[in-house]
């Protein structure tokens, strides 16, 4: 049959209104008003046949809903609190409307004042400080006006274009701090360079680190913010997105062995055990002012425990994963602790089915999350590697290898797991790639042939990423990038003056390079696309050599 134009009166708080089927019916059948129709979208008889429909809500808030479904435009009055007209959509099911009106909205920030619509601030998505505005009923406004307006002013028009324009007046940093504060760091960086491609990196900058000694584990890990942390021997050095370098974490007397960035605020350090109780472990550290906020504790036989943390690793579902040396051997394994409460939930123990120490002196963790499982990949001094697969819900080695029975020079140095070709790769003393299937048992690793470098320095051990189906492998002062089914090498990123990359990290769509020999690291990005009239996509990317 249709919809109807039938007219429906309604009673809202004592006030009268009248409007038509056809008007109602575009709030949809999950609003308050689609009950109000039958399965043929007829308008259901009114109660007492011609008495009006009664709702104990606010009639201006109800006036202004209406005339949104009348005219697909939001006028606020200066009568009706945002906050309350917000409440009275959720419960008429309108918010979805109400987010995407043409409604004009203005802001007083710092004494200026801003016009702007609805549609815009959504763009800045619900977790930030504008999009709360109009997806959550909280009551923000009072927060944005002692902001700066110049900083303001770039970032709405950031919302509105998608370009990022700096004026002169405005100070990076400052913009970065504000765009902190409004939740949109991740607009301001996707509009100033692309997601990483390893075939598009482009040099940025060479960032100096100062070093307080010589550093006998030197790690480089980048945050999912933009920023990154450089481990020196017992400090670690936290740069920002802006890479400004913050308070350092100062260990004391123990060594680092493993970082992680739990958010941008957080970083987890995991430390050799010291010579006082308590001294080592897991900790939790501001990655502001390097104070420790959380250290995480290790209980066996319902006793807190000392112990030398390893290498670390996270899970979506927030679960932190470490490797564990106690001072005994039935003290090793693989800890797991909620990042959320911080208390320890489980702990894989090792066994005498494994080689002695292969969980506890991990240096190498990484979570699958397509098969639930973690890998524990472990390298000896004497060039010995072991990997694990361990399945914490079944409490079981699912996999496991070892390179033992490998010469010498193809012993491995570094491993990253391939879920999507259910594959580890390994890079050995000889700098081969290697190849193992995860679905076989102790199966053999299919080495291939790489091209040998020459230097005339110590060389570092080779190190192994994944990102975004891209491999990338260091091999003395380059980064080399495989691509495809085959892992064809695709480009090779040779770094700055720095020397031999001794770590790289790739986090934030940046990636960090770490240097040993002018305590330098590298930043590179992928710069945006350029796009000009008739002739489509071009790529801004100078520096790259294959």
């Amino acid at each position: 049959m249709g919809i109807q134009k039938d007219v429906a009166k309604f009673n809202v708080g004592g006030r009268i209104f009248e409007t038509t089927a056809t008007t109602l019916a575009k709030a949809g059948r999950d609003s308050f008003f689609g009950a109000l129709f039958d399965d043929n979208w007829d308008l259901q008889q009114q109660q007492n046949n011609q008495q009006e429909i009664f709702i104990d809500r606010n009639p201006e808030c109800f006036a202004v809903l209406l005339d949104l479904l009348r005219t697909d435009y939001l006028d606020i009055p200066d009568n009706v609190p945002r906050k309350l007209l917000y409440k009275e959509a959720m419960f008429y099911g309108l918010m979805d409307h109400v987010r995407s009106a043409n409604c004009n909205i203005k802001f007083n920030v710092g004494g200026r004042i801003f016009e702007t619509t609805a549609k815009t601030l959504a763009k800045a998505g619900r977790d930030s400080v504008l999009g709360a505005l109009i997806f959550d009923d909280n009551d923000n406004w009072d927060l944005i006006t002692d902001r700066d307006p110049d900083c303001f002013a770039v970032l709405l028009n950031l919302l509105r274009t998608g370009d990022l324009y700096i004026p002169d007046n405005v100070p990076e940093r400052l913009l970065y701090r504000e765009a902190i504060f409004y939740g949109l760091v991740d607009h301001v960086r996707s509009a100033m360079w692309d997601p990483l491609d390893g075939n598009r990196l482009k040099l940025s900058k060479s960032q100096s680190v100062t070093r307080y000694g010589a550093a006998t584990r030197t790690a480089i890990r980048a945050g999912q913010a933009g920023g990154c942390c450089v481990a020196d021997g017992r400090m670690v050095r936290v740069f920002d997105g802006m890479l400004e370098e913050q308070p350092p974490i100062n260990l004391d007397y123990q060594d680092v062995n493993d970082m992680g960035w739990i958010n941008a605020e957080n970083v987890l350090v995991s430390a050799c055990e010291g010579p006082r109780e308590g001294e080592g472990g897991i900790g939790l550290f501001s990655s502001s002012t390097g104070d420790l906020k959380h250290k995480f504790n290790v209980v066996h036989d319902n006793q807190v425990k000392g112990y030398t943390g390893g290498g670390l690793s996270f899970s979506p579902d927030y679960k932190i994963f470490a490797s564990c040396k106690g001072k005994i051997y039935n003290e090793y394994g693989i800890g797991v602790w909620d990042q959320i409460t911080g208390k320890q939930i489980d702990f894989f123990y090792e066994t005498s089915l494994r080689p002695r120490r292969s969980l506890g002196d991990a240096g190498k963790l990484q979570w699958l999350n397509g098969s639930n499982c973690l890998l524990v990949s472990t390298f000896f001094l004497e060039d010995t590697c072991y990997m694990s697969l361990l399945d914490f819900r079944q409490k079981k080695t699912v996999w496991s290898w070892s390179d033992i029975t490998e010469n010498n020079e193809r012993r491995v140095r570094d491993v990253i797991a391939i879920e999507e070709c259910n594959s580890v790769c390994a890079v050995n003393k000889s700098e081969d790639l290697g190849f193992l299937d995860l679905r076989t048992g102790a199966g053999r690793m299919r080495w291939r042939r790489m091209e040998k470098w020459t230097s005339t320095s110590k060389a570092c051990y080779p190190k192994l990423a994944l990102h975004n189906g891209q491999l990338f492998l260091s091999m003395h002062d380059s980064i080399s990038v495989y691509c495809g089914p085959h892992w064809v090498l695709t480009s090779r990123l040779r770094t700055s003056n720095g020397g031999l990359v001794c770590d790289f990290s790739i986090g934030g769509d940046r990636l960090f390079v770490l240097h040993g020999r002018e305590n330098t690291f590298d930043v590179w990005e992928t710069p945006p696309l350029l796009r000009r009239a008739g002739h489509g996509l071009i790529d801004d990317c100078s520096g790259l050599s294959i």
